[in-house]
């Protein structure tokens, strides 16, 4: 996968139309912030066709119930952020 800041330039000149499916506030700005582009918060179901890509933020390590982190430790927390492509 290319640099962070290469895949949000790509995302911001590419024009391709985009679904946000994140749910809360500071998640959203996560991305917001590696890939300097705007994530909106929305929480919506995606149902992903044939062909279609994804940007995944996944939390590597699980928060402890209830948790909600600020903006600097999300930073710090343990994270993968992925390509998905659907292919069948």
């Amino acid at each position: 996968m290319p640099p962070l800041t290469a895949v949000g330039e790509q995302l911001a000149v590419d024009h391709q139309p985009r679904v946000s499916a994140i749910s809360h506030e500071v998640a959203a700005r996560f991305p917001s912030l590696l890939l300097d582009v705007d994530v909106q918060v929305n929480r919506v179901a995606v149902a992903m066709r044939v062909g279609n890509s994804a940007l995944v933020l996944r939390l590597t390590r699980r928060l402890p119930e209830g948790v909600v982190l600020s903006d600097a430790e999300l930073a710090a927390w343990p994270f993968e952020l992925a390509a998905l492509t659907r292919m069948s």
